[in-house]
């Protein structure tokens, strides 16, 4: 029972540890990446944003008196762009000025060298998340190294003065600042005496800037420490019942329950804590590495949790010290006694446990099967994946009005020459925004899955008509649109097309975009819009829908010849497939191995606890199912007053369940009856063992 009990504790130390890390990282990542957010906490000032709209001849004008104006005034000032580097990625730029005479902002970020920028003078240097960045000496650091890949998107945090140059200020005419100020009346004087005060056209035009908190994500996780608190002392009720004779030996000398409780189980105590302690340093120095200034506050969060670690077993040891209280009858040494209350707060505790467990299991598995499937899918089909290109975008420069003219141009040769629509992101979109309750109007919300294709992608695929014809894509009119034959009585009015053809049911279509979800990678019987056009209905709309095959020589040279003919070599900014795919499958690699690392903690606990409810049934009778095996009783006669109250348990786990837990009764249901299979499976396992080890030792009276 020793081993198991440290077994245990060194699962719970290491569940707690990642629940910990995962939380306060996740915390970390959203402000971090919020300078709004930092610039307030720090210096107790509030964020307000404002428009000014400058044209092509006064741009230059703009800034200079705009960075006199902010210097002069010590004024602490923001921008921030968004530059999507793939559709899973958002790179942001932030533009900052923050006075030298208030001091330098080592509080906003956690640099890995420990270094500092003084935001007020003009200097190449900047922040950046991007540790691969060797143009940068200064490098934010992460508690969770994971967020630090492109993948999550990458944070860079320069110069003031930088903005000048950027691509931003070359292409726009509009910009929006964010002030960081105490008294906003003083800021709107200062701004209504100023030279940028023409620059604004609003009226209204300070308005409080936004602020990306932390999520108020619900957390099971509380039900899991929870859970492994009753365990322990299920685990302490299991070693109290082992030391049972110990125990009555002391009480017939004369020694008091307090120091019984002590001299019994002080080595325990120790060993406990000190097994928890050291797994919590050994995660610590393997996911975060030695103790720096961007870890001291989860380092003081762990200790805390030690605290009420060590709290929990005091309150532990109180309840054991309860039940030795009531060891009274010396007698019982010498014979085998049931005592039902100890088998009550057994089943009791295991109830609650169970309960307890069921959700945060369940989120994990599905965890577990969405990064797994994920990961399958991306070895499966990488070749294919990797062998397109797709369009990010086009750079006009200051030749706004030639962008439609070029990305018709683009969309044309992509069209003719091989090129693949397969938009799943309207669907998705509306879908996400749905389930949150966001009304957008501008998001039609579609009740049945919808895609929209052309016809080099659903060559891929073999359609056929109700008839079970196959349908010549070939031949497809411009906006038709594909209904499986299911949708055939329903309202689709929504989706529009100009003619209807109802396909065969049971289609699934794939991406050839990379994955970065495994719930959006597919579409099962979608309403297909065909078109035969990619330039119609802005297809190109940064969703990256449109992928040209980009595998072989020929297709290269001929698509550079194309660009260098019409102006376009150094306009049209392209996106690799391949590219993408490293960086999704190494990240998708790392978060499935701590996926499933957490669930098979789990799963290990729960066989503890299991383990633990079958040992005490075996203690307490031992003598009892020992004689009845020696005079023949079958299996059932022997050992089935354990599997009657273990069912009975679980079906009141049942009934307590579809009441108190928010989750499907199906997989309610399904998932108790599975851990009561677990569970008697175990337990014929330990029952055979524990028949074949220990059966003449017990009735020599020597365990």
């Amino acid at each position: 029972m020793r081993k198991f009990m440290l077994v245990f504790i060194s699962l719970a130390s290491f569940f707690i540890f990642i629940i910990s890390f995962n939380r306060v990282s996740r915390e970390e990542f959203i402000i971090k990446r919020s300078i709004t957010y930092n610039i307030n906490e720090i210096m107790g000032t509030k964020g307000y944003a404002t428009w000014f709209t400058t044209n092509e001849k006064n741009k230059d004008l703009f800034f200079d008196e705009m960075y006199s104006f902010i210097k002069n005034n010590d004024l602490i000032v923001s921008i921030s762009e968004i530059e999507q580097d793939v559709d899973y990625s958002n790179d942001e730029n932030i533009y900052l000025y923050f006075p030298s005479n208030i001091g330098t902002i080592e509080s906003l970020y956690t640099i890995k060298e420990r270094k500092n920028i003084d935001f007020s003078i003009k200097n190449d240097d900047y922040y950046t998340s991007n540790l691969e960045d060797t143009d940068s000496k200064y490098h934010i650091q992460y508690l969770d190294k994971i967020n630090n890949e492109k993948y999550n998107g990458i944070i860079n945090i320069y110069q003031f003065e930088k903005f000048y140059k950027s691509e931003s200020f070359k292409n726009k005419q509009t910009f929006f600042f964010n002030f960081y100020v105490n008294d906003k009346a003083e800021l709107e004087d200062k701004l209504e005496n100023s030279s940028v005060f023409k620059y604004i056209q609003d009226e209204n035009y300070l308005s409080e800037a936004s602020i990306y908190e932390p999520e108020n994500i619900e957390d099971t996780s509380i039900n899991i420490v929870i859970a492994i608190i009753i365990v322990i002392l299920l685990l302490g009720i299991c070693n109290l019942v082992k030391k049972r004779k110990e125990i009555y030996i002391r009480k017939s000398m004369g020694m008091k329950n307090i120091y019984i409780l002590v001299h019994v189980y002080r080595n325990d105590f120790l060993e406990i804590v000190f097994t928890y302690f050291l797994v919590q340093v050994l995660c610590f120095v393997c996911y975060v590495g030695f103790l720096n200034d961007n870890s001291i506050d989860f380092a003081i969060i762990l200790v805390k949790e030690l605290a009420v670690f060590i709290i929990s077993l005091i309150l532990i040891g109180l309840f054991i010290y309860f039940l030795i209280t009531r060891m009274n009858d010396i007698s019982e040494i010498k014979r085998e006694k049931e005592n039902h209350d100890i088998i009550f707060y057994n089943m009791f505790c295991k109830i609650i446990v169970i309960l307890l467990i069921l959700q945060p299991l369940h989120i994990q598995a599905i965890d577990v099967k969405t990064n797994t499937e994920l990961f399958k899918t991306l070895n499966k089909e990488k070749e294919k994946l990797i062998s397109y290109v797709y369009l990010k975008g086009i750079d006009v420069g200051k030749e706004t009005e030639k962008y439609q003219f070029y990305k018709k141009l683009i969309l044309e040769y992509f069209n003719n020459n091989g090129a693949y629509l397969q938009n799943f992101d309207t669907y998705y979109l509306s879908k996400n925004l749905t389930q949150q309750g966001d009304e957008n109007q501008s998001i039609l919300n579609y009740p049945f899955p919808y895609m929209e294709a052309n016809s080099n992608y659903l060559k891929e695929y073999k359609l056929t008509d109700i008839e079970g014809n196959l349908i010549p894509i070939d031949k497809l009119k411009n906006r038709t649109l594909l209904v499986p034959e299911k949708y055939k009585n329903s309202d689709i009015s929504l989706y529009g097309g100009d003619e209807i053809i109802y396909i065969s049911n049971g289609n699934i279509f794939n991406r050839y975009s990379v994955p970065t979800d495994y719930n959006t990678y597919s579409l099962k019987d979608p309403i297909i819009y065909f078109l035969l056009d990619l330039t119609e209905k802005n297809v190109y709309s940064g969703n990256y829908s449109i992928l040209f095959p980009y595998n072989n020589q020929n297709e290269i040279n001929k698509f550079n010849s194309f660009l260098i003919t019409n102006d376009l070599k150094n306009k049209v900014l392209l996106g690799s497939n391949k590219d993408d795919f490293e960086i999704v499958y190494n990240y998708i690699l790392k978060i499935m191995i701590r996926s499933w690392t957490m669930l098979m903690v789990q799963m290990f606990m729960f066989f503890i606890l299991i383990f633990e409810t079958v040992y005490m049934f075996i203690v307490q009778g031992k003598k009892v199912y020992i004689l009845r095996y020696l005079f023949g009783y079958s299996f059932a006669e022997r050992y089935g007053e354990i599997f009657i109250y273990n069912f009975t348990a679980y079906i009141i786990c049942i009934l307590i369940g579809s009441y108190l837990i928010k989750t499907d009764i199906h997989y309610l249901i399904a998932s108790i009856l599975l851990f009561a299979f677990a569970e008697s499976s175990i337990a014929c396992v330990f029952i055979k063992w524990f028949e074949r080890k220990n059966a003449a030792n017990y009735l020599k009276g020597e365990y």
